[in-house]
């Protein structure tokens, strides 16, 4: 009797552990993207540069940092504001790591929805976790994926297509960067 009440305990320490643990884990997107704050003002801190700018929606960069999503090190990673408050980061990357990056998600926050919309070629995966929207979009046509967090109570108010379409004309700013400046980039990396 008292070893079923002993083994108990710790099955029910064991349990609390875990979503404490998961609790923690999963904080990274409540108030924000791994420290920047949802709705924050990029454009008073020094240490974002603006990239492109149309109507109220800005993209910003951040050129020192360099993330990590499982082992997974991302660069550059553009951070979108709409009216001065911040609502969205995306990036992209090859498909190599789709996989890797899908897997992860659902590991951290279970199976995702898919869609592959009207385009066959494309396929999207979204994961929702409080307020935050994750979509990874994979277009097996040219190999390249994207990753997008979304703070849906702020992007809500902007038409997601149009922020999209937006995002899709900065990409031609990253690919100068990722060729000129692609040396300086990959020491940042190491």
């Amino acid at each position: 009797m008292m070893r079923c009440s002993i083994r108990l305990i710790a099955i029910g320490m064991i349990i609390i552990i875990q979503s404490s643990i998961g609790a923690i884990y999963a904080a990274d997107l409540k108030d924000g993207f791994m420290g920047i704050r949802w709705k924050s003002d990029l454009s008073a801190s020094p240490d974002f540069v603006k990239i492109s700018e149309q109507d109220e929606i800005s993209n910003y960069i951040k050129p020192s940092l360099v993330h990590t999503v499982g082992d997974i090190k991302i660069y550059p990673v553009v951070y979108s504001s709409f009216a001065n408050e911040f609502l969205a980061v995306y990036f992209q990357n090859d498909i190599i790591v789709f996989g890797q990056l899908r897997n992860y998600f659902n590991k951290k926050y279970g199976a995702s929805t898919a869609t592959t919309g009207l385009n066959p070629r494309r396929t999207t995966k979204i994961w929702n976790h409080r307020d935050v929207e994750i979509t990874l979009k994979l277009n097996r046509e040219t190999g390249k994926l994207k990753l997008s967090f979304y703070y849906t109570p702020l992007s809500a108010k902007v038409d997601k297509i149009r922020l999209e379409a937006y995002q899709e004309n900065t990409r031609s700013f990253l690919d100068r960067i990722n060729t000129d400046r692609a040396e300086e980039f990959m020491d940042m990396m190491r």
